[in-house]
């Protein structure tokens, strides 16, 4: 929802003493405010007003607003669910390219592995994960070492966290 010291903000930008008196794109603006958490005025000052600087028509407004919410939102809502998965993904290619004795490969898909399940323990407290997060920087650490066995054993250790992680979350 826009403050309301961010909607006073965007009103005087636009020259309003109030929304009474505000073109249709604000006020187009104002009845999308519940939809938008949070917004720099100077953008949505720019995504109202055209290459001339007159005001666009309604529907553009809500077309670019609406869009605006669309890419802001949703790679939040996709990749909430992902990160596990993923985590998973890139551990199962790690544990591969170690069993394959390309540990440099493996190092690669270990490292991207931490990353999602380092986004995925900040998102939901699990105990799996942490150990699952544990034993994969103790890959890392083998695999920079260029043990790749090693590295596999302790990846194979993150692999069978992060399912009993996922199978807790079912």
């Amino acid at each position: 929802m826009l403050r309301q010291i961010g909607k006073m903000q965007l009103l005087d930008e636009v020259g309003c003493s109030g929304e009474e008196n505000a073109p249709s794109g604000i006020v187009a603006l104002v009845a999308l405010e519940e939809q938008i958490a949070t917004a720099d005025v100077s953008v949505v000052v720019k995504a109202i007003r055209d290459s001339r600087g007159q005001f666009m028509t309604r529907s553009t407004v809500i077309l670019a607003l609406g869009l605006a919410f669309a890419l802001n939102s949703s790679p939040t809502l996709v990749a909430e669910d992902d990160h596990l998965a993923e985590a998973i993904r890139h551990t199962k290619q790690a544990i591969d390219q170690d069993r394959q004795d390309r540990a440099d490969v493996g190092l690669t898909h270990a490292e991207s592995a931490l990353a999602h399940a380092e986004v995925a323990a900040k998102q939901r407290y699990n105990l799996y994960i942490d150990e699952g997060v544990t034993q994969l920087r103790m890959a890392i650490a083998q695999g920079i070492h260029r043990n790749a066995q090693l590295a596999a054993d302790h990846a194979t250790e993150a692999l069978a966290n992060f399912k009993e992680a996922k199978k807790a979350e079912e």
